[in-house]
Order: C-alpha cells, then structure tokens, then sequence
C-alpha cells in the first residue's frame, strides 16, 4: 500500500506540473496574441490616417478639376465639344488629314478665338 500509495502522490503531482505548465504556457501564447492584436490594430489605425490622407488630397484634386474645367468652359463660351466649339464629330477623311493640321493647328485657331476654325 505505501508504494502504490506514493505512486499515487506521484502522479498526482505530476498532474499538478503538467496543469502549472499548460497554465504558464498558456498565458505565455495569450500574451503572444495579445501583442500579435495590439500591432495589428496600430497597423490598422496607419493604414487608416494614410486612407484619410490620400482621401483629402483626391478630393482636393477633384476639386480642383472641376473648377478649372468650369473657367475652361467659362472661357470658350458655350462649353459644347472641344474648347467650346461644338465638334465632337472626328474628321470626314482621317487618312487625308495629318495630325498636326487637324489637331494642333485646329486648338491654336479656336484657342486665338478664330471663328472659321470653330465653326469647321
């Protein structure tokens, strides 16, 4: 009786550090993902200001392309095609017209206020 009795103690203070180790370790994996969760969420809150920052500064922009498409049209007139001209249509023969005669030679004409190049 007295050696089972000690196996008895035995393993039953066996089962007690096995329990205080799964305990320590325990708490040692909770304060890994409680440090994992806290770097996440400061992560989180960059990220965050970074997407408000850039949200500012598009909206800026837009802002800011807005009003400068509205003194454009402002400028032009009636604000109809390109520089107000009314055309939107592409050129009749596209093979015979180069791209400097219909498109850099045409915005400098209506941009000088040229009024038989708005109305081609």
């Amino acid at each position: 009786l007295g050696a089972g009795g000690r196996l008895g103690m035995s393993s039953t203070s066996c089962t007690a550090q096995a329990f205080e180790q799964g305990k320590a370790t325990a708490a040692l994996e909770l304060r890994e993902w409680r440090f994992h969760c806290k770097a996440l969420e400061e992560q989180c809150a960059t990220l965050h200001r970074r997407l408000v920052s850039k949200q500012t500064a598009c909206e800026r922009w837009r802002r800011r392309g807005l009003s400068h498409s509205a003194s454009v049209a402002a400028m032009s007139g009636s604000g109809n095609g390109f520089f107000g001209g009314g055309d939107t249509a592409p050129p009749s023969s596209p093979a015979s017209a180069s791209p400097a005669s219909v498109g850099v030679g045409r915005v400098a004409a209506v941009a000088a206020g040229s009024p038989s190049a708005s109305n081609k």
